[in-house]
């Protein structure tokens, strides 16, 4: 592993030794070139420098090694996963402490909570039907009263 980083740093010096010097060498050359020519901005020269290869090419002095893999996979078990029903189950059903909790909860000072709030539901449906007797009674004896006039 230290070896392979230790080649990557030299060969990436190389290429950037390469890249830096190796453009200095071509404006030399292209300057003696120059100084052969009549007019220093002539469209000739230009295309012809355009059409004319470079007297260098980049070449890789050093080949880059293959880089081998060095990782290692291991499997210990298998997943189990519970069905949903059996996962929302056991999330959410009460133990036997809380179904405790849960009863000791409900009642406040001995009373039943529960059966507390059943009675004061069936006193207010019982208050509302009189009302509604107490409404139709009224509204009879107005009629009966209208008709023996």
């Amino acid at each position: 592993m230290i070896r392979m980083s230790i080649l990557r740093h030299t060969a990436a010096f190389g290429l950037f030794a390469l890249a830096t010097f190796g453009p200095v060498a071509a404006p030399t050359v292209a300057a003696q070139e120059l100084s052969g020519s009549d007019s220093p901005v002539s469209v000739e020269r230009v295309k012809d420098s355009l059409n004319r290869t470079p007297p260098q090419s980049l070449k890789f002095d050093t080949r880059m090694p293959v880089p081998a893999a060095t990782f290692k996979v291991t499997v210990n078990q298998r997943l189990f996963v519970l069905p949903i029903m059996d996962s929302l189950r056991k999330e959410f059903e009460l133990t036997p402490l809380q179904r405790q909790s849960a009863d000791w909860s409900s009642k406040c000072c001995g009373i039943s909570i529960a059966s507390l709030a059943e009675g004061l539901e069936r006193a207010y449906r019982d208050w509302k039907e009189r009302r509604v007797r107490d409404r139709v009674a009224r509204e009879l004896a107005e009629v009966i009263a209208a008709a023996e006039k």
